[in-house]
């Protein structure tokens, strides 16, 4: 029996992905699932992974699992390592690069924690580089986990954090969780016995990819800005509804700064905070790509 006729006959194939090197997965029957390895050492902990197919694409949930041994936990937790997984999944299709989505996990008895993610490919992609797919996903998706762990996919959010203008902070930030960043607001963040307002704020900031700030209303945060631009130099995004703000003394330093830019909305703030995502991201890359051609210790 061909491996064709198998998997119409069983609704499907549980196997190792080398046994399908000529099948064309373009006729996969959508009812069918083939479950497989990718034929790796065990070492690599690379269970079944499962393919179907949807009009002409392929879904491919890949799993792996991570022994508890990893240098990753000695750092973190397994639930806040893979909570991390989760949003880095999110970023990365957020970027665009991957189509990758539902990432999860399970916490395993054995000492192993099970993590996957589902990502859409072509269904005429061929079986060496649908496998080449899969096991670069799980670089990516690693290496992505500890950019977040490293607060390298960080936003601060600043503002008014009372009342309304607290759920409006809250609204940015799932925004932005939703995109896969991790997110802090200062109210919500721990304060730590001898460290002042501003020292908890630069501390923040620092490890911060970008700022966003919601200046519609004044609040503590017209003490902050000076702080976080010029201080700590950081990127950031200013947004306020149409016909407020909280202060005409920044907008020079709308003028004179690259590193700070006003965003103005009217209902539509998810709108207004894409495109401040947008900016925030562009400009961070401008400055990445300077170090990296005119700093003798960035280049390559």
């Amino acid at each position: 029996m061909t491996i064709e006729q198998q998997i119409i006959e069983d609704n499907g194939f549980d196997g190792c992905i080398g046994e399908l090197e000529s099948y064309d997965f373009s006729q996969l029957p959508e009812i069918a699932e083939i479950q497989v390895d990718c034929d790796t050492n065990q070492q690599d902990y690379f269970p079944v992974s499962t393919i179907k197919r949807e009009n002409d694409n392929l879904v491919v949930e890949v799993t792996k699992m991570v022994g508890l041994d990893e240098p990753w936990f000695e750092v973190y937790s397994p639930k806040y390592f893979c909570d991390r997984l989760i949003q880095a999944v999110k970023k990365l299709n957020n970027e665009g690069k991957w189509q990758i989505s539902n990432g999860g996990y399970e916490i395993l008895d054995s000492n192993e924690v099970c993590i996957w993610w589902t990502i859409i490919l072509p269904s005429k992609i061929k079986q060496a580089e649908l496998k080449e797919k899969m096991l670069s996903s799980i670089e990516v998706v690693l290496n992505k986990t500890k950019d977040s762990l490293n607060h390298s996919d960080t936003v601060l959010i600043l503002g008014k954090d009372t009342d309304d203008s607290y759920n409006t902070l809250k609204n940015i930030e799932q925004h932005f969780k939703e995109k896969g960043y991790y997110t802090i607001i200062i109210k919500d963040t721990p304060d730590k016995p001898g460290e002042s307002v501003i020292q908890k704020v630069l501390r923040h900031a620092s490890v911060s990819k970008f700022i966003v700030i919601e200046n519609t209303e004044p609040s503590g945060h017209l003490y902050e800005v000076p702080h976080v631009v010029k201080d700590a130099e950081a990127i950031t995004a200013v947004i306020q509804e149409n016909g407020k703000g909280a202060t005409w003394m920044f907008e020079e330093l709308y003028n004179k700064m690259t590193t700070i830019k006003k965003f103005v909305y009217e209902d539509n703030i998810n709108a207004v905070l894409n495109e401040a995502e947008i900016w925030a991201v562009e400009r961070f890359e401008e400055f990445k790509k300077y170090q990296e051609e005119n700093i003798p210790w960035f280049k390559k």
